[in-house]
């Protein structure tokens, strides 16, 4: 039986990454909000869908306001 205890150095880049993402841009894509958040894209989508999570779409992708996540992760925004 394997017990993880942290997450990984790549996990922890790609969090790193996605919350950066959060600080500068005024929307992101559900694998980018998934990754910030820590939860599986599958759940963000879920969540989106049920309208637990505010989006819209450009096309056929769907991107969340960072603003909200901001808010949900206690976040500073940049300066732009």
């Amino acid at each position: 039986m394997v017990i993880k205890l942290s997450e990984t150095a790549v996990e922890k880049k790609r969090r790193e990454a996605a919350q950066l993402a959060i600080r500068e841009y005024d929307a992101v894509d559900i694998p980018t909000a998934a990754s910030a958040v820590g939860l599986a894209p599958r759940v963000i989508q879920e969540k989106v869908a049920e309208g637990g999570i505010p989006s819209f779409r450009i096309g056929r992708s769907i991107r969340i306001p960072t603003s909200y996540l901001r808010d949900l992760l206690m976040i500073e925004a940049s300066e732009k």
